[in-house]
């Protein structure tokens, strides 16, 4: 939280912060059904700290990937106030009840933003004004109708999102021209085998 705090997630779904020097923990707030977001998981192993606003920003509805109820976006919890504020977006693919929960977000300090590998397809948030962009826009291979999606989502060095889906496997993204790409296009076979082994990336 500062340069003599730190912050963790705690196994009773309590988010504190504590002094470096003298161990003493703050509680600034815990998780309610109505946050969507579970006590454990990739969901919280996959949040990032906001420097700017000293908050850190949460993944919800992760638990509606496995049957459960529809749900999705961001939670943005404040760590001077512990006040929480919830983003989401509307149904891009306009499906009634659509899941919109994901399990892999990832930080990319270039651009301030986070991309989400969610149900609707690779999600940009834009931090600067707090916006959502539907890559399926840009992509229509996000917008495919057999989508479907893993957990794993990363960056590489030159700015690249990879993203594990479902069933096409591993693709590469450029924002710089909106591109997909394969990690191994020329051999389908090994395209599968390495997507189903590296679906965490």
């Amino acid at each position: 939280a500062t340069a003599d705090e730190i912050f963790c997630f705690e196994y009773d779904s309590v988010i504190a912060t504590y002094d470096t020097h003298t161990y003493t923990r703050k509680r600034l707030t815990g998780f309610t059904p109505a946050d969507s977001v579970s006590g454990s998981g990739s969901s919280l192993s996959s949040s990032v700290f906001d420097p700017k606003t000293n908050s850190i920003w949460v993944l919800r509805g992760h638990g509606g990937s496995y049957g459960g109820p529809p749900g999705g976006g961001l939670m943005q919890v404040s760590l001077t106030t512990g006040k929480k504020q919830y983003h989401t977006w509307t149904c891009y693919k306009k499906i009634p009840g659509h899941n919109h929960a994901a399990e892999g977000m990832t930080y990319d300090r270039k651009r301030n933003c986070l991309w989400i590998n969610s149900w609707e397809g690779l999600m940009q948030f834009t931090l600067d004004d707090n916006q959502f962009h539907y890559i399926g826009a840009l992509n229509s291979f996000f917008a495919d109708k057999d989508y479907g999606h893993w957990v794993g989502i990363s960056l590489d060095q030159k700015g690249r999102v990879w993203v594990a889906t479902n069933p096409k496997g591993i693709v590469i993204y450029d924002p710089a021209d909106y591109s997909v790409k394969f990690p191994f296009p020329e051999d389908e076979k090994l395209q599968k085998e390495i997507s189903d082994v590296n679906a965490c990336i």
